[in-house]
């Protein structure tokens, strides 16, 4: 699963709202194998839609919900990417997602 979240860290001092950052990060998320990549927004992925009925060989079914995907990509992006950049813990918002192709056509 493809997902997209808008992230804010405010450091709670309101005069020094030049450390405040946000910004968006995206996840693709493995749910066969339940954990997340992370990549840079400004690749190209290259990522193609297909219908699963022309593709050749055997789906792998999912192992968690997509409720657990977003979850898990929520705590990934707040304890192993943004926390480690900011030495804080941002609010993190699911902006938008697209689903696996073997079970939502796209």
């Amino acid at each position: 699963m493809f997902m997209v979240f808008d992230y804010s860290l405010k450091r709670g001092v309101k005069a020094a709202k030049l450390f405040d950052r946000q910004g968006e990060i995206a996840v693709v998320y493995d749910m066969n194998e339940n954990h997340a990549f992370h990549f840079d927004l400004f690749d190209d992925l290259n990522l193609k839609k297909l219908e699963t009925g022309k593709l050749h060989g055997r789906m792998i079914p999912d192992s968690c919900t997509e409720d657990e995907a977003i979850n898990e990509s929520i705590d990934c992006i707040k304890d192993q990417y943004l926390r480690k950049v900011f030495h804080a813990i941002p609010e993190i918002t699911l902006k938008k997602r697209n689903a696996s192709t073997a079970k939502h056509g796209g």
